[in-house]
């Protein structure tokens, strides 16, 4: 595809639907708390108690301020947790009036957050962009497929935390936090009752099977140039077991 491949050569950019929010005043300690990860790491989640999603965050510390990025979609549900913690600490939360972009092969000044390809950088303006090639739907969908970049909203919403397969997002060794107790008896009894996960295809099926049988659906797509196949996001059952005419990527 010659846009793909004009973006992994020159590098390009991708506006997107998210917000974000700095918390401060004794911020590290307070959202180490109440969230899956550790602090120094770029993706973490807020979870309920009974471990469902909330909200699936990229952050950065930069001194004792914490800056989060969340989808728009789960902004309400987000500062809804966020207050009743907020009320009985001296932390503070600030939405910010940035843009939030992700940058892949350029280098763009601003605060930043690692990607699992790339970054995303906070933007008052868009005007740095201008000149650089900004990319499609079509070719950010393939981008992010391949490099192991879900959505929630468009992967998943409200999901028991572990069915998102997010482990880069949670940490099984640090202290106490809110919805620990859920995550921790799962992860260490059981397993969730369906994941996310990536299938290579020769031909997207209509939803994925196991001996014929349905056991979830296909939530992203895309054709893969890197793996010359069909690649997808699929939730489903039983994902330890091998499917019907596809290959789960590890």
């Amino acid at each position: 595809m010659e846009e793909y491949d004009r973006i992994m050569k020159e590098g390009g950019y991708k506006l997107l639907d998210k917000t974000a929010y700095k918390i401060s005043n004794n911020a590290v300690k307070f959202v180490d708390s109440i969230t899956t990860n550790d602090m120094n790491k770029s993706s973490n989640a807020f979870i309920t108690r009974l471990g469902r999603l909330i909200a699936l965050v990229d952050q950065k510390v930069i001194n004792d301020d914490v800056y989060v990025v969340l989808e728009e979609k789960y902004e309400k549900e987000f500062l809804d947790n966020l207050n009743i913690f907020i009320r009985i600490s001296k932390s503070k939360a600030e939405k910010l009036n940035f843009k939030v972009v992700h940058v892949i092969n350029l280098d763009i000044e601003g605060i930043k957050i690692e990607k699992e390809i790339g970054y995303l950088v906070l933007l008052d303006e868009l005007d740095d962009l201008k000149g650089f090639n900004e990319i499609s739907d079509e070719v950010y969908d393939i981008i992010r497929i391949e490099n192991d970049i879900s959505i929630q909203r468009v992967d998943y919403d409200n999901n028991m935390f572990l069915e998102t397969n997010m482990d880069r997002a949670i940490s099984y060794t640090k202290g106490c936090y809110v919805g620990q107790e859920i995550i921790a008896r799962v992860h260490n009894l059981g397993k969730p009752a369906k994941k996310l996960v990536r299938i290579l295809y020769d031909k997207i099926p209509e939803f994925v099977t196991i001996d014929g049988k349905k056991v979830g659906e296909i939530t992203s797509k895309c054709f893969s140039p890197k793996y010359n196949k069909y690649l997808v996001f699929a939730m489903i059952e039983k994902f330890w077991e091998k499917i019907d005419d596809g290959e789960i990527l590890s």
